[in-house]
């Protein structure tokens, strides 16, 4: 994306800023222990100090700093495994900016939620929490899915697959399979 499409989004979309609301919402998903939150903690940490030009912000200083502890905290292998985060007990939202050079294109919403939401034993399609994960991926521009490597370490191809399928797969498409895809969005499926 060049950063003028980028800008001409921004412009579209210039109601939604002055509302105070995300530009495009990101969700994030995956199987406990598959790295989502220290993707997140990488991803801000490269992306502040710029990439081709691109960069991202949190403009709120004190996600900014929390986020950037965080990361210095993952990186201190000093700390063994103490040094990862604790598993996501409940969804988190943070904000960001988009920026070329120092003018800010697109702000964005990343919300990240617990690997237990993908444990098909644990779901309860009646719970508010789950209502809103699938809420969160009908209204996402962008869904990341996380699986742990655990998946792929031993074995041969056929099993690395199967375990793929089982463990993260399955569990994540009962989300999926909640909406239909038609004309490039996603749309709540009408349940009676």
């Amino acid at each position: 994306m060049k950063p003028q499409d980028v800008n001409n989004t921004h412009k579209n979309n210039s109601s939604q800023e002055e509302d105070g609301m995300a530009e495009r919402k990101f969700t994030i998903l995956g199987e406990v222990r598959s790295g989502k939150t220290c993707y997140l903690l990488g991803m801000y940490s490269e992306m502040t100090a710029g990439v081709g030009g691109y960069s991202i912000i949190a403009p709120n200083a004190d996600e900014d700093s929390d986020l950037t502890r965080r990361y210095q905290k993952l990186t201190n292998k000093k700390q063994g495994i103490d040094r990862f985060p604790l598993a996501t007990g409940a969804a988190s939202t943070y904000n960001f900016n988009l920026q070329y050079g120092l003018e800010k294109i697109m702000s964005f919403e990343w919300i990240d939620y617990p690997g237990n939401f993908v444990d098909a034993a644990q779901r309860d399609i009646a719970n508010s929490d789950y209502i809103k994960v699938e809420q969160s991926i009908n209204e996402s521009s962008t869904l990341f899915i996380c699986m742990d490597g655990a998946n792929l370490a031993d074995g041969t191809l056929k099993q690395k697959i199967k375990r793929v399928r089982n463990n993260c797969a399955k569990r994540i498409n009962l989300y999926i399979l909640q909406s239909v895809f038609y004309n490039g969005k996603w749309h709540k499926r009408i349940s009676k």
